[in-house]
């Protein structure tokens, strides 16, 4: 047998389990852990004779045929996923299994990064939710996985403020699950709801919940940290989060962010690579690897880094500024103007914006004086990840 996936104590599990259904082969809840097991081992052919078996054996069951639906979701053939899933007949299950069921087809939605038809087909499920509707006890494996989705998908939509007020709604009804509270805090710090984000982290990282559980809720917190600038805690985090996730871009961009107030620019740069390699739209991040790359005398580089960012979203001031800056220190002070009247037009307290002004009209005409009139302009306001943008451009 070929096991490609999962470590080496869950691929152990998995022989031993096989081991025993040479005993007892007629056994489905010993079938049902050998299913889940090679999933988790990405061993598709050995979960796939699982359920053929569990068909032929008990065909008037939807368990097998729901369980196909997730061999596929691991797979990722997302769109076979779905036509599986669908033809199961909803109205036909118990409550917990419509619910896992309409997971799962929403998954296939977010699988594909179709993040607005995943919440199209949840709102009516979470509203509900909202309305009150969950029973007296504690919410069950399905609802909570609704819950995660459901917070995820509103994220990933660029609807974090949506997120946070459906948690924080939650939460006041006493129905957000600690579980849960890691992703409402993440989204609830992108919307910059601080107090939120550190209420929610709190909950995720000390409740007694799987570590996976917390892996948002770890970046927040790390993110707070850096805000706070403190690098060495901030980046301690982040390690913690890639190790539940080695690819996590928004740790890595910590990490990048961190290194560049600590002033290794070469290293932030290569974190905010990393991080951008997951995060393409990030904005946030690319701003990073900008001005990382401005601060080591990378013009042209930072020139293409923030047209890229401005190319994400061209009515988003700080990119039109910091385009500007980048601009002016290249020579193209026409250019350069031209951003910076279009950053200030969007945003009259653009901290780019304002910035590329005063170095177009000639009020910075020193390395010093470039400096006290950064932190003087951009010291009273938010820098990307909290603090001021004053922090993320210059060390004191």
């Amino acid at each position: 047998m070929d096991i490609s996936g999962g470590d080496h104590a869950e691929r152990e599990a998995l022989l031993r389990l096989e081991s025993f259904l040479v005993q007892d082969p007629d056994n489905m809840s010993l079938r049902t852990a050998i299913f889940e097991a090679a999933l988790r081992c990405a061993d598709w052919n050995l979960a796939r004779a699982q359920i053929d078996f569990g068909l032929r054996h008990a065909p008037e069951s939807m368990v097998w045929r729901i369980r196909e639906g997730d061999l596929l979701l691991a797979k990722k053939d997302y769109r076979q996923a779905r036509e599986v899933l669908q033809a199961l007949g909803h109205d036909a299950l118990p409550a917990e299994a419509q619910d896992t069921l309409l997971h799962n087809v929403a998954y296939t939605y977010f699988g594909e990064s179709n993040f607005d038809q995943c919440v199209a087909i949840l709102e009516p499920r979470m509203a509900k939710l909202l309305q009150g509707e969950l029973s007296a006890h504690p919410p069950n494996e399905a609802e909570v996985g609704l819950q995660k989705l459901w917070l995820r998908a509103l994220h990933h939509s660029k609807d974090a403020a949506r997120a946070c007020a459906w948690a924080k709604a939650m939460d006041e009804a006493g129905e957000l699950s600690h579980r849960v509270a890691g992703i409402a805090s993440l989204a609830a710090l992108d919307a910059s709801e601080t107090v939120l984000a550190q209420k929610w982290s709190r909950i995720a990282l000390e409740s007694d919940i799987k570590e996976s559980e917390r892996s948002e809720a770890i970046v927040t917190r790390a993110s707070l940290l850096l805000a706070s600038r403190d690098t060495e805690q901030a980046c301690k985090l982040a390690d913690r989060a890639l190790m539940l996730s080695p690819r996590e871009g928004r740790a890595w961009s910590i990490r990048g962010f961190a290194k560049m107030l600590d002033g290794a620019l070469a290293e932030a740069q290569a974190h905010f690579y990393t991080a951008l390699e997951t995060l393409p739209g990030h904005i946030g991040t690319w701003h990073g690897l900008g001005w990382s790359q401005l601060l080591a005398g990378l013009l042209q580089e930072a020139l293409a880094t923030f047209q890229h960012a401005l190319d994400l979203d061209r009515n988003f001031a700080e990119s039109q500024g910091a385009v500007a800056v980048a601009l002016f220190l290249t020579g193209d002070a026409v250019g350069a103007k031209k951003h910076a009247d279009n950053a200030l037009r969007l945003d009259k307290n653009c901290l780019a914006g304002q910035y590329a002004a005063a170095l177009i009209s000639g009020e910075l005409q020193s390395a010093q004086a470039l400096q006290r009139l950064a932190k003087r302009i951009l010291g009273a306001h938010q820098g990307p990840l909290g603090g001021t943008m004053a922090d993320w451009i210059h060390r004191p």
